[in-house]
């Protein structure tokens, strides 16, 4: 696997999986530390 080939179709997914596990993390720290505000 070359690690200088990355191909864009596979970035865009990695990268909203990641961007939706950080949110889900924020969002259950943020509303378990200051509960329903």
């Amino acid at each position: 696997m070359n690690p200088d080939y990355f191909p864009p179709q596979l970035g865009l997914p990695i990268a909203g999986v990641l961007f939706a596990v950080l949110a889900v993390c924020w969002w259950r720290d943020r509303s378990g530390r200051g509960g329903h505000a």
